[in-house]
């Protein structure tokens, strides 16, 4: 009896809050003057057979924005990324301390999340995050007024991933861009520009817009727009372009 009660409610906590997570392309790119995040809107609806959610996943607390590919959400395992570094960024420290703090207190919830998802539903796992990340998540800031790109790569079940970035470091070309989820055709046309797109000086915000713009030509049913858009310079963090429901205080 307890045993189908407990199904029940874990039944019932899907169909009002699934799991969510991947379905997603987020780009960032780092030149000297400037830093551009931008992000379509898409999430699945795992485990249950649901049409993608729209999600705000470039987000802004404090003086930081970031933006996540992965698996956002699960009610069950007590994982919700987006809430989780909007506590660590509102609160004082560097930039490099708060990354460490989110990874350090996400990684349990998302390894239990995935743990599930891996045990319940084999194929969207397999689908969706065997031998991928399980969070890919960058984060911009101006730290004495240098714009700069910080970034954390989570492996999945069983697996020792645990990738950081820093951007800028001795040495750095004049622009680095950086991609996570579903990338492989914006990737592709960034590693092998056409001549239209070879052009130096070239604006951040322009790159990032069109290269998420073109992965959802690509890729229609799993890349969706609108494109949310932040540029981080030495004046601080400016939105470019955002859903309404994704400003501050409707979330």
């Amino acid at each position: 009896m307890r045993r189908a009660i407990a199904i029940l409610i874990l039944i019932a906590t899907w169909t009002i809050s699934p799991p969510l997570g991947e379905a997603a392309t987020i780009v960032a790119v780092w030149t000297r003057d400037e830093i551009a995040l931008a992000a379509d809107s898409g999430a699945e609806q795992l485990l249950v057979d649901q049409s993608p959610a729209t999600i705000c996943k470039v987000q802004k607390t404090g003086k930081v924005a970031y933006t996540m590919a992965g698996l956002y959400r699960d009610p069950v395992d007590s994982l919700d990324t987006f809430a989780l570094a909007r506590q660590v960024f509102s609160g004082p420290g560097l930039l490099s301390d708060q990354l460490n703090s989110f990874q350090h207190r996400v990684e349990d919830p998302l390894t239990k999340a995935l743990a599930r998802l891996k045990k319940e539903d084999s194929k969207t796992y397999d689908d969706s995050f065997a031998g991928k990340s399980a969070l890919s998540f960058f984060a911009a800031s101006v730290v004495q007024r240098v714009p700069r790109l910080v970034g954390i790569d989570i492996g999945g079940v069983n697996e020792t991933k645990r990738v950081s970035y820093t951007f800028p470091v001795a040495g750095t070309q004049p622009e680095m861009m950086m991609s996570a989820g579903e990338t492989d055709a914006l990737n592709q046309l960034y590693l092998n520009p056409p001549p239209w797109l070879k052009a130096h000086p070239r604006s951040p915000v322009a790159l990032v817009t069109f290269l998420v713009l073109w992965q959802s030509l690509e890729t229609p049913n799993r890349t969706s727009l609108p494109v949310d858009v932040i540029r981080v310079n030495k004046t601080g963090l400016h939105w470019v372009q955002r859903k309404k429901e994704c400003e501050e205080g409707k979330r």
